[in-house]
């Protein structure tokens, strides 16, 4: 089931600036989420937020954004495979950058 005020929660944060993935942990963390349970609603809502075009998921090269291209399942599983690798939770030297679609 999709949460929508963690959903609203990181639109929040998005529209004040680009956010890495460790802060999607963090604002899970804050909606009540322990830990075995962020990265799946993370990835969830990242998943939901995607399809519905509301969100890019990319690299930060400077002042520039560079949205990843692929399907919202292609994305999702690209982070889900570069968390998987870290086997930790993702901190601000991790590369994942967020934008909110405008």
């Amino acid at each position: 089931m999709i949460d929508k005020k963690f959903e609203r929660e990181i639109l929040g944060f998005l529209e004040e600036d680009w956010v890495q993935l460790w802060v999607l942990c963090g604002v899970a963390e804050n909606c009540g989420y322990k830990d075995s349970q962020v990265k799946p609603a993370v990835l969830d809502a990242v998943t939901c937020l995607l399809s519905s075009d509301l969100i890019q998921v990319g690299e930060l090269d400077g002042e520039s954004f560079t949205p990843w291209t692929g399907s919202s399942l292609e994305i999702v599983t690209k982070i889900d495979q570069y968390w998987s690798v870290l086997d930790r939770v993702p901190n601000p030297e991790d590369e994942i950058w967020f934008s909110k679609k405008n």
